[in-house]
């Protein structure tokens, strides 16, 4: 089951000022979560106790952007939770959401059909705005070797 863990990531606290209403939004809508902000170092000090052989690899990503978007994925793998880019409005509780069922063991939310529309005209795509997953989960573990170049996805 994924834990109700609800998890955002910055590249520095003072990014967070301009996000204070959605974060707020998924804060009123979800009381029973707990919520954390990781900013690089929270990220960096996890991997440090967590999975150091992978702490080199991510202080070598090119940038800030890079790493917010990796971080992700040990974040999840580790602690397990919801994952929520700062620009997502949580509209209900993610507990009744009909798109998350959490029986599931993890799910990646589907890129609006308009955005797809723009990203080249393709019938379905991922989207990481919003993912979640149960700790350890397997994919994860799998999507952190192929980011590392370590799996091939063809």
């Amino acid at each position: 089951e994924i834990p109700r863990l609800l998890h955002f990531i910055t590249d520095s606290e003072l990014v967070l000022n301009g996000y204070r209403q959605t974060l707020a939004s998924c804060a009123a809508v979800n009381p029973d979560w707990t919520i954390y902000l990781w900013t690089e170092l929270d990220v960096e000090s996890l991997l440090r106790r967590r999975q150091p052989d992978l702490l080199s690899f991510y202080q070598l990503l090119n940038s800030p952007a890079e790493r917010l978007e990796f971080a992700k994925y040990p974040v999840l793998y580790h602690l397990g939770g919801v994952i929520l880019e700062l620009d997502v409005e949580c509209l209900k509780p993610l507990s009744s959401a009909t798109a998350l069922d959490f029986r599931s063991s993890a799910f990646v939310a589907e890129e609006r059909v308009e955005n797809v529309m723009i990203y080249g005209n393709r019938l379905f795509r991922l989207s990481p705005a919003a993912l979640g997953s149960r700790p350890g989960h397997g994919f994860l573990g799998f999507v952190i070797s192929a980011l590392r170049g370590n799996v091939s996805v063809e």
